[in-house]
């Protein structure tokens, strides 16, 4: 338990955070069709922005475990919506670009869902936690190789 994460909890809730937990997908596709409305001029009233976010909300889940399938959301979203399919063109020279930022959310999202389960359950381990953070920021082999050097270079005599 070196997170302070019993590995029961971490075995329940990173799987199933990464089969239903996806912020990073949720978040970002309702930006990226709000995105194509404003290039093509179409103005979506408040009514029609929180049925997208919704809609996004169910269909992001399809997303999980395809790589691109965001994207394959994202077009059946645009479609349904009644916006220019073309609109998806600008989006795809960087949607993968976009894919590295929402697993990046995601990974964040399950890794603290997984704190906030174990403090739910009363198995998160404090000390664990705070040791590994104390262990980390004194132990060069427990950081990254560039902040392993930048500690090295400043605890030289």
């Amino acid at each position: 338990m070196p997170s302070g994460v019993s590995r029961t909890t971490l075995g329940l809730v990173i799987p199933t955070g990464y089969s239903f937990n996806l912020d990073g997908v949720a978040m970002t596709l309702p930006m990226s069709v709000m995105f194509i409305a404003q290039v093509y001029g179409i103005h979506l009233g408040f009514g029609q922005q929180v049925s997208i976010f919704l809609l996004m909300m169910l269909t992001s889940k399809e997303a999980a475990g395809v790589s691109g399938g965001a994207f394959a959301a994202l077009a059946a979203t645009v479609i349904v919506a009644g916006l220019p399919p073309e609109g998806l063109a600008l989006l795809l020279g960087v949607d993968r670009f976009m894919s590295q930022g929402r697993s990046i959310v995601n990974t964040i999202a399950n890794a603290l869902a997984a704190v906030v389960v174990a403090k739910w359950e009363g198995e998160f381990d404090a000390e664990m936690w705070a040791a590994t953070r104390n262990a980390s920021s004194e132990s060069p082999e427990l950081l990254p190789a560039s902040e392993a050097a930048l500690h090295v270079q400043h605890s030289a005599p």
